[in-house]
C-alpha cells in the first residue's frame, strides 16, 4: 500500500538506527505485528468486547429481572456491570488501535 504524499515527504514511514560500530540499520516497516498477528490480534479483541458486551448485559439484567436481592447490592453489582460494559466496549478498541500503531 502506498504511502501518502505528506507521509512520504516528512519520510515517517522509515527510520535510520546508528550502531555504536558505525553501522547504519534502516527500517522500513513499522508495524508491530505482520499480517497474520493482526489477523488474530483482530478476532481475540473482537471476542473480547463482544463477550464484555454479552456478560455484563446479562448481569444487569438478571439483576433487574431476576430473584430480587439486597438493594445496596443490586445497585452496586449493577452500577459495575455498566462500568465494566463501557471499559469493554468503549475502550478495548482504542487499546487494540494504539497497539497496532505502535
Amino acid at each position: 500500500m502506498a504511502d501518502p504524499k505528506w507521509m512520504s515527504d516528512a519520510n515517517l514511514t522509515t527510520f535510520s538506527i546508528n550502531a555504536s560500530n558505525g553501522d547504519t540499520l534502516i527500517i522500513d516497516q513499522l508495524e508491530a505485528f505482520g499480517p497474520m498477528g493482526q489477523t488474530i490480534l483482530v478476532m481475540l479483541y473482537s471476542l473480547v468486547t463482544f463477550l464484555a458486551f454479552t456478560g455484563n448485559t446479562l448481569v444487569i439484567l438478571v439483576e433487574l429481572y431476576g430473584k430480587r436481592s439486597a438493594r445496596n447490592l443490586q445497585k452496586f453489582l449493577i452500577n459495575l456491570a455498566i462500568s465494566d460494559l463501557l471499559i469493554g466496549v468503549l475502550s478495548v478498541p482504542f487499546i487494540y488501535t494504539d497497539l497496532m500503531l505502535v
